[in-house]
């Protein structure tokens, strides 16, 4: 049977690398004709048995190698792939993996993806250096989700291999990478966002003395009363030349919802390419439903910087791919700009949130 033949090649794997051991026994082996070579979704291993029986002794074992550092890199989770391309991010998971295994002496397929030019670099850091045509890639991803439960006991698993591979003498720069993701994992931006903001405010989480707290005097006690915490108003800025794409102008509305549901500041909209085309004010908490976005001219950031900096703005958000000129920050006055780009070109002295990465 071919199940038989999977679970050889996986017995051979444990024998011939003891290291993989908790990580390989964490995926179901499941028979999954559809599926032209394997797959994973994190959990289960999924296999072609015609395209694995043909495959020699050596090759089975590190399809199944493969598959299971793709579980446990977590490189199915829909939160890490993100807005990335499937099949683009395949592959710079596949230049991970295959650098990984190939540090721990394991014997890569013929047309394996492998460059020791990514050598200490995640895959997310991959998929932003590869050239825009990228082929190959083996196996597949299917999207899945573990607990954070789950993660952290994968990631424990992960690093006792790495430990082991070292007392080997094998393993390396490839494997650190992840283990010092692993150690200090990348917050959203969402989150990194919300800290930059979240010194834009009137009033504080704090107390005071000035106006006594109710529930304090009617226990006939003299206790300061709360502050709220309400953000002041901020602008954001919408890039709407013509080298952003509608998919980014659309991810830049959505982060406009996101600020104003979360935080629940007073914005100032600005609609700009090479000059403000449209401001729209949004009360705290209001709905943003912009309609048809107008634009596609060239780039010009100064005008929304005068422009808030004019309005006395603290803080201005500005979504871009940041290709176009900016005011010295000299004439910025008290108005500080936070960039939100996918765009790997990021200029020196600015507060970059990058997404995607």
């Amino acid at each position: 049977m071919q199940s038989d033949i999977v679970r050889l090649a996986r017995a051979r794997l444990l024998i011939d690398q003891p290291w993989l051991s908790e990580l390989i026994m964490r995926l179901t082996l499941v028979e999954s004709p559809e599926c032209q070579t394997t797959a994973t979704d994190g959990k289960s291993l999924f296999y072609a048995p015609e395209f694995f029986g043909k495959c020699n002794k050596s090759e089975q074992m590190m399809l199944i190698a493969h598959e299971a550092m793709h579980a446990v890199l977590g490189h199915c989770d829909p939160h890490r792939v993100g807005g990335r391309q499937p099949s683009r991010w395949n592959i710079a998971c596949d230049y991970a993996i295959n650098l990984m295994l190939d540090e721990a002496g394991m014997t890569l397929a013929d047309g394996a993806l492998v460059s020791k030019k990514y050598t200490g670099m995640t895959a997310e850091a991959i998929y932003a250096a590869l050239p825009k045509k990228s082929g190959g890639g083996c196996g597949g991803l299917r999207p899945g989700t573990s607990s954070p439960a789950e993660r952290a006991a994968v990631m424990t698993a992960l690093a006792a291999a790495a430990q082991a591979l070292k007392r080997a003498g094998r393993g390396g720069s490839a494997w650190q990478a992840y283990l010092d993701e692993a150690a200090a994992p990348p917050l959203d931006w969402r989150d990194i966002l919300r800290a930059e903001l979240s010194g834009v405010r009137r009033g504080s989480d704090d107390f005071s003395w000035r106006r006594p707290s109710r529930r304090g005097m009617a226990l006939g006690c003299y206790l300061p009363s709360q502050i709220a915490y309400v953000p002041g108003p901020i602008a954001i800025a919408i890039d709407t030349s013509g080298s952003m794409a509608m998919a980014e102008i659309a991810e830049a509305v959505a982060i406009v919802r996101d600020v104003s549901e979360r935080e629940q500041p007073d914005i100032l909209v600005m609609l700009a390419d090479q000059a403000i085309s449209a401001e729209v004010r949004l009360a705290m908490g209001e709905h943003w439903e912009p309609g048809k976005v107008s634009g596609g001219g060239g780039t010009d950031f100064r005008p929304a910087q005068r422009r808030a900096s004019e309005l006395g703005i603290e803080t201005l958000v500005y979504v871009s791919d940041m290709a176009g000129p900016m005011l010295p920050h000299e004439e910025r006055g008290a108005t500080k700009t936070i960039w939100i780009t996918r765009t790997r070109d990021i200029p020196k002295n600015e507060t970059v949130i990058k997404i995607g990465e």
